[in-house]
């Protein structure tokens, strides 16, 4: 105290049992109010990374999809904000729809070839038929060559009618439930005694029936074409989904070939099959079964066999 004559000592005395309860208590709520502190802190850095993280989910997710339907007509939905995020979902979407544009440009293309073709080789196929009918029975050369000339352009009108209808979407035109054993037998397109059917005589599908024809006509001419003698066709469920597996014994095809078959015109190993494959006949399946909402896979052991299998989810 200023002023007083000596030092003034104050000297406060607490109980050691109130202090030491007091620290209990104090350790007390700490041990309960700290995790929650923590939990929420969690909580909240959760949250705001999600929403940090929401346009490139979504970013994502739109390619994703885009990958998954081969739709290049989706676009990534831009953010609000032109931040680097918004910038490069401009460019994705720029770079999509030059992408989409090449690719009308290429059916467009596609389809002008194809129609400039068509007239004068149905006129030249015509002429060869009159040439058949008109050359002499009895020259053998003349005969042969004549035919090879009716192959060789009815080839080629098939191949531009395949170039027609590749170049388009594939469109279905009605679905309906169809007994799956019956509707194979009546396929004018396959050769029954070369294929042997294990398949339930009440097992049905849903599918446009015409489609399914051309799919299912297309994979075993496929089978043929690479030196089968048979095909087996046979349905599993697994996992609730109806597989139709096509399998054959013919020589089967190599990882590398397995890896481009969808690709059009690929042909694989020329010297194993047809020569008159044009390459579009698998391109055709990948696409009418994406239309029909189903799955292919392909398995195959060189020189054994191959199986392809369609997968119908219910």
């Amino acid at each position: 105290v200023e002023g007083a004559p000596q030092n003034l000592i104050i000297r406060g005395i607490a109980s050691y049992t109130n202090a030491n309860t007091t620290l209990q208590s104090f350790l007390f709520a700490s041990l309960i109010i700290g995790p929650i502190v923590i939990l929420l802190a969690a909580y909240g850095g959760w949250r705001l990374m999600k929403r940090i993280f929401k346009p490139i989910e979504a970013v994502r997710t739109t390619a994703q999809e885009i990958s998954d339907g081969n739709d290049l007509k989706l676009r990534i939905e831009a953010p609000s904000n032109n931040d680097e995020l918004g910038k490069l979902v401009h460019t994705l979407n720029h770079m999509l729809q030059r992408l989409d544009d090449a690719f009308d440009r290429e059916r467009q293309f596609t389809d002008d070839i194809s129609h400039e073709l068509r007239t004068p080789l149905t006129g030249m196929l015509l002429d060869v038929e009159l040439m058949k009918l008109r050359s002499d029975k009895e020259d053998l050369e003349t005969q042969t060559l004549i035919q090879r000339l009716y192959e060789q352009t009815q080839w080629m009108v098939t191949l531009v009618e395949s170039m027609t209808q590749i170049s388009h979407s594939i469109h279905i035109q009605s679905i309906e439930t169809v007994f799956l054993k019956e509707t194979i037998e009546a396929m004018p397109t396959l050769d029954l005694q070369k294929i042997n059917l294990d398949i339930p005589d009440t097992q049905i599908i849903q599918t446009d029936t015409a489609l399914f024809g051309r799919i299912l006509t297309n994979l075993v001419n496929n089978s043929f074409q690479y030196g089968a003698d048979s095909v087996d066709i046979s349905t599993q469920r697994i996992h609730g989904a109806l597989n139709i597996k096509i399998k054959d014994n013919g020589d089967g095809m190599s990882e590398e070939t397995l890896s481009q078959i969808w690709d059009r015109f690929y042909q694989g190993d020329k010297a194993r099959h047809d020569s008159h494959s044009s390459g579009l006949g698998l391109s055709f399946v990948k696409m009418a079964v994406d239309a029909l909402g189903w799955e292919i896979q392909v398995a195959s052991e060189l020189g054994t066999c191959t199986t392809f299998t369609l997968i119908i989810k219910d």
